[in-house]
């Protein structure tokens, strides 16, 4: 009987070690899950706002502030901050360029991606009709 005490007493130092080894190992995989996952989010809504803008572009007598303020309207829903929209419009074309530093758009204070940019590139013709 005196032995099973012991052996229990015991064990509950290894299992606080244990905790001890195994929370940072856990914590460091959840806040990487959230910033892999706030990446993803904003690669896909980044090529969605080029996408619309570049659309929007197309419209006769559109400007360039228009274009731009559709891509900042949907980059801001999921509050990205500080986009570069660079436009490029002629006759024929509408091209749509928006870079952005993932560091300003995180969630959490950026672990694997500070630093990091993205960047898309949409050009669409123009109906010539």
């Amino acid at each position: 009987m005196r032995t099973n005490y012991f052996r229990r007493r015991n064990r509950r130092g290894a299992a606080a070690v244990e905790f001890a080894l195994t929370v940072p190992l856990v914590f460091l995989f959840f806040m990487a899950s959230i910033e892999f996952g706030r990446v993803y989010m904003i690669r896909q809504t980044l090529e969605n706002a080029v996408y619309e803008a570049a659309r929007r572009g197309l419209v006769p007598a559109t400007t360039d502030t228009e274009i731009r303020q559709t891509a900042a309207d949907m980059l801001g829903s999921i509050r990205v901050n500080n986009p570069d929209i660079s436009i490029a419009q002629d006759d024929q074309s509408v091209s749509v360029t928006i870079e952005l530093d993932i560091s300003d758009s995180s969630w959490v204070p950026p672990l694997f991606f500070r630093g990091k940019q993205l960047t898309s590139t949409l050009t669409m013709a123009k109906d010539r009709g």
